[in-house]
């Protein structure tokens, strides 16, 4: 039963450890995010129809 807490105490830091890594990576991405207006323009192609 030992074993068993411990396996299940490491996999839950794992978790809460990989789960605040791609929070704190998604939300400098966002912060750190500025669009490209004007670029985006250069690649409109007509829609047919």
């Amino acid at each position: 039963m030992k074993l068993f807490m411990q396996a299940a105490a490491w996999s839950i830091a794992l978790h809460i450890i990989y789960f605040l890594s791609m929070f704190g990576i998604g939300y400098m991405k966002t912060m750190n995010y500025t669009p490209d207006i004007e670029g985006s323009w250069k690649s409109v192609d007509t829609l047919q129809n």
